[in-house]
């Protein structure tokens, strides 16, 4: 991260607005040696920083445009089973050194720690960290002012992590339908979890596919006094046999919005 920032510190100062670097490398953390050599152990990590100008009015944190560096990242591996979790909410202090190293440096309540879990056992591997550092950080950089987020992953993890195979499947030759969804709910409920929830719906549907997209997350000072927040997603549904009809992909999308609203205490806006 350190060299992440001094690299985004000399764009800035060179003009640039908005932009986004990653580097791969070795990296070691003082706390982590070898037993017989006694050094610092190195491992492969990948770090990136986002940097773009403030929103004027804007309630999403930056937090989440690293995010979904992270989400591209990862579905990349077809990695599966991924959870965030804020590292305010964070309980298990059986962390990698170097993680722990980092997180003081992070903003807790728009940070998250990334692990895989084993659905069969609930095991927990931390992968590494997704956040926005704190102001301290930004001014000793010089990059107060800005949005800023980082990541950064162990790579040597992210590899053996098991991954779900892909199977070809030819794309539809019918158009779809497109809905947008929006939903009030908790502050406290992720969204990656809605998000699964919709997509587990149609499973059961051979000739039925479904692309979901995260549009926007948004809180205003009404929803939060109400400790609530509103998601977007939009939906595309395809008949893989013929042309979907409004009558039938409305079916589909009352199912789905009867699940979400059930399953989440959630209101369809």
């Amino acid at each position: 991260m350190p060299s992440l920032l001094q690299k985004a510190q000399l764009n800035a100062q060179s003009g640039y607005k908005e932009f986004a670097l990653f580097e791969l490398n070795k990296a070691h953390s003082t706390q982590e040696k070898d037993p017989k050599s006694k050094l610092p152990v190195e491992r492969n990590r990948i770090g990136l920083i986002s940097v773009r100008q403030p929103v004027k009015d804007a309630q999403i944190s930056p937090y989440y445009n690293a995010k979904a560096y992270a989400d591209l990242l990862l579905s990349e591996f077809r990695a599966d089973s991924i959870r965030y979790t804020l590292v305010s909410k964070t309980t298990d202090m059986d962390l990698p050194a170097w993680v722990q190293e980092m997180l003081p440096a992070l903003d807790p309540h728009q940070s998250a720690l990334v692990e895989w879990q084993d659905g069969e056992n609930g095991v927990k591997f931390p992968i590494g960290v997704v956040g926005v550092p704190i102001d301290a950080v930004r001014q000793a950089f010089k990059l107060d002012g800005k949005d800023i987020a980082i990541l950064e992953f162990d790579t040597e993890i992210i590899l053996k992590l098991p991954s779900s195979r892909s199977k070809y499947v030819e794309p539809s030759r019918f158009p779809p339908v497109y809905q947008d969804l929006c939903f009030v709910l908790d502050r406290d409920t992720h969204y990656s979890d809605v998000l699964t929830a919709i997509s587990s719906r149609l499973a059961d549907q051979p000739n039925i596919y479904m692309e979901v997209t995260p549009v926007d997350i948004y809180q205003d000072e009404k929803l939060a006094a109400d400790n609530k927040k509103q998601v977007t997603f939009n939906i595309a549904l395809y008949d893989r046999s013929r042309t979907i009809d409004s009558a039938t992909a409305n079916e589909y999308i009352s199912k789905i919005v009867k699940y979400i609203s059930k399953t989440f205490d959630a209101k369809l806006k």
